[in-house]
């Protein structure tokens, strides 16, 4: 990765960007359905999901969400074609951890094929956790993080698409089978 790169970025009143990290908050929210948490890490997002998935029930469904491509892929959904199990989840994330975690290109959603969890890892660095919510809490309590009331993303700010990613970009998209889907207007 270039030393520069970088996912999300702010923009001070002075129109300086520099990248943006969150400090470690979560906040409880309600959406038209279920509950969710809003949770917002400064860093190490993919051992977290790793963390948070652990209370999930397995097998895992994945869908990669590719709403800006800049290597060979298109624009779309990637449903994975097969069930993941934890240790599969794990290597995909593993592999994919700097990619996914220091370009915007992308969001991420992991769930149980039993539809009893969810988590979602968008292009602002946020992960959106419904499901075990009080097992969520339990993880982002012993991690060291804090409730807030609300979790708010900078104004202005920026995506990142890092060319240094373009080859992950592709190996992720080789790496098994995909069932491709359209994008939804909610991905963009």
């Amino acid at each position: 990765m270039a030393p520069s790169a970088y996912k999300f970025g702010a923009v001070n009143s002075s129109g300086e960007e520099s990248s943006f990290r969150y400090s470690d908050t979560w906040a409880l929210g309600k959406t038209s359905g279920a509950s969710r948490l809003k949770i917002a890490p400064s860093d190490e997002q993919v051992d977290l999901m790793q963390a948070l998935s652990s209370v999930m029930n397995e097998p895992f469904g994945v869908l990669y969400v590719l709403v800006v491509p800049r290597a060979q892929g298109k624009a779309g959904r990637y449903q994975s074609s097969q069930p993941l199990s934890r240790e599969a989840l794990d290597l995909f994330l593993l592999n994919f951890r700097e990619f996914l975690e220091n370009d915007a290109r992308h969001h991420l959603w992991i769930a149980s094929v039993d539809k009893t969890a969810s988590l979602i890892y968008d292009n602002h660095n946020v992960i959106h956790g419904y499901g075990p919510i009080d097992s969520f809490k339990t993880i982002l309590n012993a991690s060291g993080f804090s409730e807030v009331e609300k979790v708010s993303f900078p104004a202005p700010h920026t995506h990142h698409y890092n060319a240094a990613f373009d080859q992950q970009e592709i190996k992720l998209l080789e790496y098994q089978p995909w069932t491709v889907f359209p994008l939804q207007d909610s991905d963009v």
